[in-house]
């Protein structure tokens, strides 16, 4: 492996240590990372002669790198810390940094001295050139282990591909339970949207009969008011004419009043007529009684016709008393049909 210029990305180490017996936890910082792109950070390790590469949890997602910032990435583990010899964090195809051993579980972390500078990031060697075939053959009996070596090299190398293929498998399965969980929420999201629609259409006819019926009141309403103020102007109008035949009857009464006195007046015009005719028969009765008195004792042959006609030529003529009384009756009639005639006329102008 090569070592990058100190300058250019650097990691910080903060802890790498177990945490809940099940997770390898690295935090630190990076330098130096503005424009790069991390992706799901590996962890290769070399534990009991063997190297095990695992993913990181998915509980980190994205590991956005920011300069100086806090960055945590943790990764399966299900062995002793203390197996692990090697580690080392590979975060983009050109980006990879060691790492020392492990804490265990409750240990507390390093403190960074004062003066240390953060670790350099090592570029993986995968593009380095290796020994030619002929270089191999070449080597002969000088090189006794370098056959060993490369069927080493080979079995990592098939156990690393079977691993990859084994996550490879893991990431389809995940992307396919994230597909299909996606498809279910959006169907879930299709029919929670058109539930909603059906409630918002709901909702909308709901109010517009709300509004058909708020208009058909306020129809209602003015009506009842147009109504109202009808009923108003005919009251005013009756109350008006309620005035002008109280008037009316306030004048017909005084008229009717009228009437009755002169009629009482009459009536006592008539009695004292009556008196004074009464007074003159009896004043002429005593004055031929006085001429003659053996008249009134004396039976006398009836007159003849001539002289009834001479008697009649020289008595004063005497008044009917029946005849003396139609005069008031009479006027009392005329007031009477006068007043009902008033009333026909009012009743036929209202």
């Amino acid at each position: 492996m090569t070592v990058t210029e100190p300058d250019a990305v650097s990691f910080e180490l903060e802890r790498f240590e177990l945490i809940a017996d099940e997770l390898l936890e690295v935090s630190g910082r990076w330098f130096g990372v503005r424009g790069r792109r991390f992706v799901r950070p590996t962890l290769t390790v070399l534990a009991d002669g063997r190297e095990r590469r695992s993913l990181a949890v998915l509980e980190h997602k994205p590991w956005a790198p920011r300069d100086g910032e806090p960055w945590v990435a943790a990764f399966p583990w299900q062995r002793d810390p203390a197996e692990l010899v090697e580690a080392e964090l590979a975060v983009a195809p050109d980006i990879a940094v060691s790492l020392p051993a492990p804490a265990g579980p409750g240990s507390r972390p390093k403190k960074r001295a004062p003066n240390s500078r953060p670790r350099a990031v090592r570029l993986p060697a995968r593009d380095a050139p290796g020994p030619s075939p002929d270089q191999r053959a070449d080597a002969g009996p000088d090189r006794p282990d370098e056959a060993a070596l490369l069927r080493r090299e080979r079995d990592e190398l098939r156990r690393a591909l079977a691993q990859e293929r084994e996550e490879t498998t893991r990431l389809r399965t995940e992307l396919e339970g994230a597909e299909a969980a996606s498809l279910e929420d959006g169907e879930a999201a299709r029919l929670e949207a058109a539930s909603a629609l059906a409630r918002r259409e709901a909702a909308v006819a709901q109010l517009s009969r709300v509004t058909a019926e708020r208009d058909e009141a306020l129809r209602t309403r003015d009506e009842a008011a147009s109504e109202r103020g009808s009923l108003a102007r005919r009251n005013d109008r009756l109350a008006r004419e309620n005035q002008r035949l109280t008037r009316e009857n306030h004048r017909l009464a005084r008229e009717s009043d009228a009437a009755l006195s002169m009629r009482e007046e009459l009536e006592r015009n008539r009695d004292a007529a009556v008196a004074k005719r009464d007074a003159a028969v009896a004043e002429r009765d005593a004055t031929v009684a006085g001429r003659d008195p053996g008249l009134t004792t004396r039976s006398s042959p009836a007159p003849g016709p001539k002289a009834v006609a001479a008697g009649r030529s020289h008595r004063p003529r005497e008044l009917d008393p029946s005849s003396a009384h139609w005069i008031p009756r009479a006027l009392a009639a005329l007031v009477l049909i006068a007043f009902v005639v008033l009333i026909v006329v009012i009743l036929v102008s209202s």
